[in-house]
C-alpha cells in the first residue's frame, strides 16, 4: 500500500488534503485510519484529516471533528513515528542533524523522494 492507496481507501477522512510522508509510515496510518473510521461509522460523526505529514522527523496529524476517544491514539501514532523508519517501516530513531528525520541504520542518509508537504 502507498499514500495514494491510503487516500483511496479512506476517502471520507482525506477530503481536505492528501496524506504525506514516507512509505514506512503507511501501515501505521492505515491502522489508525481503520480505527478512526470504525468509530465514525458507530457515532455518525466523520472526522476529516486536515494534516497528515512529516514534520521535524515525526508524523504530524491534525483532524477536524475527531472523537475525543481517538485523541490518545493519534498522539501515540505521532510519537511512535519517531521510532519507525519513514523509508521502510523498520525500527528506527529520530535523527536531528542537518535535517530532522526518522530512519533505520540502513536508510540513515536517504533523502525523501516522496511528497513531503501539501505544496
Amino acid at each position: 500500500m502507498n499514500l495514494a492507496d491510503l487516500e483511496a481507501k479512506y476517502p471520507r477522512i482525506f477530503t481536505q488534503g492528501k496524506p504525506r510522508g514516507g512509505p514506512g509510515w503507511v501501515a501505521m496510518l492505515d491502522v489508525l485510519c481503520t480505527q478512526i473510521q470504525a468509530r465514525a461509522d458507530e457515532t455518525g460523526v466523520q472526522p476529516v484529516a486536515l494534516q497528515a505529514r512529516e514534520k521535524w522527523g515525526f508524523l504530524s496529524l491534525r483532524f477536524h471533528r475527531l472523537d475525543p476517544a481517538d485523541t490518545s491514539m493519534v498522539s501515540y501514532v505521532e510519537a511512535l513515528s519517531g521510532n519507525v523508519c519513514e523509508v521502510c517501516g523498520s525500527p528506527g530513531r529520530h535523527i536531528a542533524e542537518n535535517y530532522h528525520r526518522t530512519r533505520c541504520d540502513e536508510h540513515r542518509d536517504v533523502l525523501p523522494t516522496w511528497p513531503t508537504s501539501a505544496r
